[in-house]
Protein backbone atom coordinates (compact mmCIF):
# COMPACT_ATOMS: atom_id res chain seq x y z
CA UNK A 1 0.00 0.00 0.00
CA UNK A 2 2.77 2.44 0.94
CA UNK A 3 4.61 1.61 -2.26
CA UNK A 4 1.53 2.39 -4.36
CA UNK A 5 1.12 5.71 -2.57
CA UNK A 6 4.78 6.60 -3.15
CA UNK A 7 4.48 5.70 -6.82
CA UNK A 8 1.35 7.83 -7.12
CA UNK A 9 3.10 10.81 -5.50
CA UNK A 10 6.16 10.36 -7.71
CA UNK A 11 3.99 10.13 -10.84
CA UNK A 12 2.09 13.27 -9.85
CA UNK A 13 5.39 15.13 -9.57
CA UNK A 14 6.89 13.83 -12.82
CA UNK A 15 3.89 13.89 -15.13
CA UNK A 16 3.51 17.69 -15.30
CA UNK A 17 7.21 18.08 -16.18
CA UNK A 18 6.98 15.35 -18.80
CA UNK A 19 3.77 16.81 -20.25
CA UNK A 20 5.35 20.26 -20.37
CA UNK A 21 8.41 18.92 -22.20
CA UNK A 22 6.20 17.05 -24.65
CA UNK A 23 3.93 20.03 -25.28
CA UNK A 24 6.90 22.38 -25.68
CA UNK A 25 8.47 19.96 -28.13
CA UNK A 26 5.22 19.80 -30.13
CA UNK A 27 4.88 23.60 -30.18
CA UNK A 28 8.46 23.95 -31.45
CA UNK A 29 8.10 21.11 -33.98
CA UNK A 30 5.00 22.79 -35.40
CA UNK A 31 6.83 26.12 -35.46
CA UNK A 32 9.80 24.60 -37.34
CA UNK A 33 12.36 25.45 -34.68
CA UNK A 34 14.53 22.32 -34.74
CA UNK A 35 17.72 21.91 -36.75
CA UNK A 36 20.70 24.08 -37.60
CA UNK A 37 20.37 27.81 -38.23
CA UNK A 38 22.70 30.68 -39.13
CA UNK A 39 22.63 34.00 -40.97
CA UNK A 40 24.96 32.40 -43.55
CA UNK A 41 25.09 28.60 -43.58
CA UNK A 42 28.08 28.52 -45.92
CA UNK A 43 30.55 29.88 -43.35
CA UNK A 44 31.53 28.83 -39.82
CA UNK A 45 30.40 30.53 -36.63
CA UNK A 46 31.63 34.08 -36.10
CA UNK A 47 30.39 36.90 -33.86
CA UNK A 48 28.27 38.10 -36.80
CA UNK A 49 27.32 34.57 -37.95
CA UNK A 50 25.97 32.86 -34.86
CA UNK A 51 25.25 29.17 -35.43
CA UNK A 52 22.22 27.72 -33.60
CA UNK A 53 21.42 24.04 -33.18
CA UNK A 54 17.98 23.17 -31.74
CA UNK A 55 17.34 19.56 -30.73
CA UNK A 56 15.57 17.11 -28.42
CA UNK A 57 17.65 15.36 -25.78
CA UNK A 58 17.40 11.59 -25.29
CA UNK A 59 15.26 12.35 -22.25
CA UNK A 60 12.80 14.29 -24.42
CA UNK A 61 13.82 17.76 -23.28
CA UNK A 62 14.26 20.62 -25.75
CA UNK A 63 17.63 22.35 -25.90
CA UNK A 64 19.47 24.59 -28.29
CA UNK A 65 23.05 25.74 -28.51
CA UNK A 66 24.59 28.86 -29.99
CA UNK A 67 28.16 29.11 -31.21
CA UNK A 68 29.86 32.45 -31.76
CA UNK A 69 33.18 31.00 -32.98
CA UNK A 70 34.55 27.54 -33.57
CA UNK A 71 37.00 27.84 -30.67
CA UNK A 72 34.73 29.12 -27.90
CA UNK A 73 32.38 27.25 -25.62
CA UNK A 74 28.80 27.07 -26.86
CA UNK A 75 25.95 28.61 -24.92
CA UNK A 76 23.45 25.89 -23.99
CA UNK A 77 19.79 26.77 -23.55
CA UNK A 78 17.28 24.44 -21.87
CA UNK A 79 13.67 25.13 -22.86
CA UNK A 80 11.27 24.84 -19.94
CA UNK A 81 8.19 26.08 -21.75
CA UNK A 82 7.22 27.01 -25.27
CA UNK A 83 3.97 28.66 -26.31
CA UNK A 84 2.74 29.91 -29.63
CA UNK A 85 1.72 33.53 -29.04
CA UNK A 86 0.93 34.38 -32.68
CA UNK A 87 1.01 32.45 -35.95
CA UNK A 88 4.56 33.73 -36.55
CA UNK A 89 5.85 33.89 -32.92
CA UNK A 90 6.77 31.62 -30.04
CA UNK A 91 7.59 32.54 -26.46
CA UNK A 92 10.21 30.35 -24.78
CA UNK A 93 11.02 30.15 -21.09
CA UNK A 94 14.71 29.18 -21.16
CA UNK A 95 17.69 28.70 -18.90
CA UNK A 96 21.11 29.78 -20.16
CA UNK A 97 24.04 27.52 -19.25
CA UNK A 98 22.19 26.08 -16.26
CA UNK A 99 21.99 29.49 -14.57
CA UNK A 100 20.06 32.46 -15.92
CA UNK A 101 16.32 32.19 -16.61
CA UNK A 102 15.05 34.24 -19.55
CA UNK A 103 11.98 34.77 -21.70
CA UNK A 104 12.80 34.63 -25.39
CA UNK A 105 10.39 35.58 -28.17
CA UNK A 106 11.24 34.26 -31.63
CA UNK A 107 9.63 35.31 -34.90
CA UNK A 108 9.53 33.17 -38.03
CA UNK A 109 9.02 34.80 -41.41
CA UNK A 110 9.64 33.36 -44.88
CA UNK A 111 11.35 30.32 -43.33
CA UNK A 112 13.79 32.44 -41.29
CA UNK A 113 14.02 32.88 -37.50
CA UNK A 114 14.83 35.99 -35.50
CA UNK A 115 14.93 36.94 -31.82
CA UNK A 116 12.46 39.75 -31.15
CA UNK A 117 12.62 39.90 -27.33
CA UNK A 118 14.99 38.50 -24.73
CA UNK A 119 14.05 39.37 -21.16
CA UNK A 120 16.02 38.35 -18.09
CA UNK A 121 14.28 37.07 -14.95
CA UNK A 122 14.75 40.46 -13.26
CA UNK A 123 12.74 42.16 -16.02
CA UNK A 124 15.70 43.74 -17.81
CA UNK A 125 15.69 43.32 -21.58
CA UNK A 126 18.70 42.18 -23.57
CA UNK A 127 16.74 42.40 -26.84
CA UNK A 128 13.68 44.58 -27.37
CA UNK A 129 11.75 44.98 -30.63
CA UNK A 130 14.51 43.05 -32.43
CA UNK A 131 17.28 45.39 -31.22
CA UNK A 132 20.20 44.22 -29.05
CA UNK A 133 20.15 46.91 -26.38
CA UNK A 134 23.88 46.71 -25.61
CA UNK A 135 24.88 47.41 -29.22
CA UNK A 136 21.84 49.05 -30.82
CA UNK A 137 22.04 46.53 -33.67
CA UNK A 138 19.21 44.42 -35.05
CA UNK A 139 19.18 40.73 -34.25
CA UNK A 140 20.08 38.67 -37.31
CA UNK A 141 17.67 36.60 -39.33
CA UNK A 142 18.70 32.95 -39.19
CA UNK A 143 18.27 30.67 -42.18
CA UNK A 144 17.77 26.91 -41.92
CA UNK A 145 20.98 25.05 -42.73
CA UNK A 146 20.96 21.55 -44.17
CA UNK A 147 24.27 20.66 -42.52
CA UNK A 148 24.77 18.51 -39.43
CA UNK A 149 26.04 19.98 -36.17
Amino acid sequence: MLRKMLLAVLASLLLPAMASAQSSRKVLEDFGFFGNWAPDCSIPATPTNIRRHAYNTQGGEVHFTESVTLNTKRNIYAVFEARRIAPDKVLLRIQLNGKDMQNLTMKKENGRLRTIYNEKADGDFLVKDGIVLSTGKETPWLTYCNDKD
